[in-house]
C-alpha cells in the first residue's frame, strides 16, 4: 500500500519514496539523512520534491505514511495502541496518540468504535496505490544537468546538460527565471578567475535546488557573457529570455583578502538588491554555504518561499580538494584539448586530497566519458575504461548514486554498442523513464517524437542555448518535416554560427536536408573559425570537395580519416569513412567500413539504424547482422529502406 501522501498528482517519485519509508518503517535510526541517501537525492532535493508534489515537509510526509500504515495494524484488535506505535516507527506512544488523533479525529484506543471509518481510509490509500504504481523517477543534478540532446552529438555541451530533468511538462516553463552571469574578476590576479567561476557554478546549482525558481540557464550558456559589462542589461535579459540577472564582482588581493559583491537587476537596469561576503579560500565548508545562502537570499528577495530548505551539506570539507576541484572545472570549461588535460589533472589532485569526494569522481568520469567521443581527446578504449572505473568507484562510496548508475548505462549504450531496453533497467532505471530523459537514445532507436518533445522541453528551460536549435532541426528532419527543419536552422544560423557544437550539427542537418549550398557555407565557416577537426567535419568537408570536383581535398580528408582509424583515435573515423562511401553509393566499401567501425566499437555506430545514407545497404545481410549484433529492435529500423 501507499500512504495517500501522493494524492497531489500521484507522481511516480512519490510512490518510490513511499516504498522506501515502508521498507524502513520500524527503523529507529531512519532520519532525513538516511532517507535522502536511500532515495539517491540530496537533502534539499528530497525536501523540494516532496514539497512540490505533496505540499508537505519531509517530516510530515514520513509521519503520514506511518499513520496510514497504523490503520492496518489497528484493524487487528489483538494489538494494543502502544504496540502499533512502535511497529510503525514512533518512539513514543503518547506522541503517536496525539498525531493519530490530529490526523483522523479519534485516538488509536478508539479504533474499535470506528471500523467503517478505518476501512474507508484504507480503501482510499489502496486506490491511490494503484494510481501511483511504482515507477522509478530519476532526479536531476540541477538544471546544469538537464538531460537533453545526446552525448555523441553534443560533446561537452552534454556534460552541462547531461543527466535528468523532471519530466512533468514539455509545454513550457512558468515562474521565476534568472540568469547568474559569470562573476567579473576585478582583482589584479588572473588566477582569481577560478574563484569567480566556481562561485557562479555553485550559485546556479543552488538556485536550481529551489523549487519555486523555474529556470536558471546553465554555466555553458551564461559563460559567453563573461564580458557582460559591455552589453546592456536589457539586451542580456532579452537574449537569455529571463526576468532578472544576478551580476557578481570579485575584488581584493592576497594581502587584504577577497570579497564578492552581487547585484540583482531587472530589465530596466534597476538595482533590486545587493549583497556581499568575504571569500575565505581556506574554509571550504563556509564558502559552500555562502554560495547556497546567496541563492536563497535572491529567491527570497524576489518573493519566493525558501522556508524549510535544509542547510547545504558541502561536497568536501577539504579546502585544498575544493580549490583543485574548482580550478579543474574552470580549465575544462575552456572546451579545448589543453583545457581538458588541465581539468583532468586538477580534479585528480582534488581526489588525492579527499578520496571520498563523490562530485569530483563524477566530473572526472564525465570528462573521460566524452573524451572518447566526438572530442577525440582520448581513444575510445581509454575514455570508456577510465570512465567505467570511476563510475564504479562512485557506487562504492555511495551505493545509491543515481549519477553513477546513469554513467554506466550511458557507457554501455555508446561504447559497448548495446541498445537493449534492459540495459538501463539493469541499473534500476525503467526504460520508459530512460527513453524520455535520453532524447539522443530516443532518436537513434526511432522514437523521434519523444526526442523532439524532450528537446523542446529543454529549449523552453534554456532558450539561450545554441546547440539545441540544430538538434531540434534534426528532429524535424527525422519526422519528415523538412520545411520546419530548414526554417529552424536558417532563423538561428547567423546568431549561433560561432558556437562550435551548433555549427557542427547544423552542417550535418543541412546535408541531410539536401541544402548543399548552406551545408558548404557552414562547413567552410567551421574550417575558417575553429582549429579542431573532428572526423564528422572531415567527412562533410570531403563531401563538399567532391561536389565541387576537388579531388585533391577529398583525398586529403579521407587520408586523415584513415590515419585516425589506424591510430585508434576517437571520433569514429571508420564510421565516417563508411558514410562517405555510402554517399558515393559504394555498397561494398560502406559495409567494409561499417564492420570495421563496429569492431572498433566506435560510438557513432549508435546511429546505425537511423543514418539516412545507409539506405543503400538496407537489403544487405551484413548490414542486418550489424543491427542484430547491437540489439536494435525492428521498430528502430523503420527509417532504413529494406528491399525484401
Amino acid at each position: 500500500m501507499t500512504s495517500n501522501a501522493s494524492n497531489k498528482g500521484n507522481h511516480p517519485l512519490i510512490a518510490r519514496l513511499e516504498a522506501i519509508v515502508l521498507e524502513h518503517l520500524d527503523a529507529a535510526d531512519f532520519d532525513v539523512e538516511t532517507f535522502a541517501d536511500l532515495s539517491g537525492l540530496s537533502r534539499s532535493e528530497l525536501y523540494r520534491k516532496i514539497k512540490k508534489h505533496t505540499g508537505k515537509s519531509v517530516t510530515e510526509f514520513v509521519r503520514d505514511i506511518r499513520l496510514h500504515k497504523s490503520l492496518e495494524y489497528l484493524k487487528d484488535e489483538e494489538r494494543t495502541a502502544s504496540e502499533v506505535a512502535y511497529l510503525v516507527g514512533f518512539s513514543s506512544a503518547t506522541y503517536f496518540n496525539k498525531c493519530f488523533k490530529d490526523k483522523f479525529g479519534f485516538t488509536p484506543g478508539e479504533a474499535s468504535f470506528h471500523e467503517e471509518k478505518i476501512k474507508e481510509l484504507i480503501d482510499i490509500t489502496e486506490k491511490e496505490s494503484k494510481k501511483s504504481g511504482s515507477k522509478f523517477f530519476i532526479s536531476k543534478r540541477g538544471l546544469i544537468a538537464i538531460s537533453l540532446v545526446g552525448i555523441v552529438v553534443l560533446g561537452w555541451y552534454f556534460i552541462q546538460a547531461s543527466n535528468f530533468t523532471d519530466p512533468e511538462s514539455v509545454e513550457g516553463v512558468k515562474g521565476l527565471s534568472i540568469a547568474v552571469l559569470p562573476i567579473i574578476n576585478e582583482t589584479e590576479n588572473q588566477e582569481s578567475e577560478t574563484i569567480g567561476y566556481y562561485a557562479t557554478w555553485e550559485i546556479i546549482s543552488s538556485l536550481n535546488e529551489i523549487d519555486s525558481v523555474a529556470r536558471v540557464p546553465p554555466m555553458r550558456t551564461v559563460g559567453k557573457y563573461k564580458d557582460s559589462l559591455n552589453i546592456p542589461t536589457a539586451e542580456i535579459i532579452r537574449r537569455m529570455k529571463v526576468e532578472y540577472i544576478l551580476q557578481g564582482y570579485l575584488k581584493g588581493n592576497d594581502t587584504s583578502g577577497y570579497k564578492i559583491f552581487f547585484e540583482l537587476l531587472d530589465a530596466e537596469d534597476n538595482l533590486l538588491w545587493n549583497h556581499m561576503f568575504e571569500y575565505e579560500g581556506d574554509n571550504a565548508d563556509k564558502m559552500y554555504k555562502e554560495y547556497s545562502r546567496t541563492a536563497n537570499l535572491v529567491a527570497k528577495e524576489l518573493g519566493k518561499d525558501i522556508s524549510g530548505i535544509p542547510d547545504p551539506v558541502n561536497k568536501t570539507g577539504n579546502s585544498l580538494a575544493m580549490k583543485y576541484f574548482s580550478e579543474g572545472l574552470f580549465e575544462a570549461n575552456n572546451y579545448t584539448r589543453d583545457g581538458w588535460k588541465k581539468g583532468v589533472a586538477l580534479i585528480e589532485k582534488a581526489i588525492e586530497k579527499d578520496p571520498e569526494f563523490v562530485d569530483a569522481y563524477l566530473e572526472l568520469a564525465d570528462l573521460w566519458l566524452y573524451a572518447g567521443m566526438n572530442w577525440s581527446y582520448a581513444s575510445e578504449q581509454e575514455g570508456w575504461g577510465k570512465a567505467k572505473a570511476l563510475y564504479n568507484k562512485i557506487l562504492e562510496i555511495k551505493t545509491n548514486s543515481i549519477d553513477g548508475r546513469i554513467g554506466l548505462a550511458n557507457g554501455i549504450f555508446y561504447y559497448e554498442l548495446n541498445v537493449l531496453d534492459t540495459v538501463p533497467e539493469f541499473f534500476g532505471i525503467p526504460y520508459d523513464e530512460w527513453i524520455v530523459m535520453r532524447p539522443d537514445h530516443a532518436e537513434k532507436t526511432g522514437r523521434h517524437k519523444i526526442s523532439l518533445e524532450s528537446n523542446l522541453n529543454f529549449q523552453n528551460r534554456d532558450p539561450a542555448n545554441s546547440t539545441v536549435h540544430a538538434i531540434i532541426a534534426l528532429n524535424y528532419y527525422f519526422l519528415n518535416r523538412p520545411e520546419e527543419a530548414i526554417r529552424k536552422l536558417d532563423e538561428n544560423y547567423e546568431t549561433h554560427k560561432n558556437d562550435f557544437n551548433f555549427l557542427r550539427e547544423a552542417s550535418k542537418a543541412y546535408y541531410f536536408l539536401g541544402e548543399d549550398q548552406k551545408m558548404q557555407e557552414a562547413v567552410l565557416y567551421f574550417y575558417d573559425t575553429f582549429s579542431e577537426r573532428p572526423p564528422i567535419l572531415r567527412w562533410l568537408r570531403a563531401i563538399v570537395a567532391d561536389k565541387n570536383k576537388d579531388q585533391a581535398t577529398v583525398d586529403l580528408e579521407l587520408q586523415y580519416l584513415l590515419e585516425s582509424y589506424q591510430n585508434r583515435e576517437s571520433g569514429s573515423p571508420a564510421w565516417f569513412l563508411a558514410l562517405f562511401h555510402a554517399y558515393k553509393n559504394d555498397v561494398d566499401k560502406t559495409l567494409d567500413w561499417l564492420e570495421k567501425s563496429y569492431e572498433a566499437r566506435e560510438v557513432e555506430m549508435t546511429w546505425l539504424a537511423q543514418e539516412p545514407d545507409l539506405h543503400i545497404v538496407g537489403d544487405q545481410p551484413r548490414y542486418r547482422a550489424l543491427l542484430d549484433s547491437m540489439n536494435f529492435p525492428e521498430s528502430a529500423r523503420r527509417h532504413v529502406i529494406f528491399k525484401d
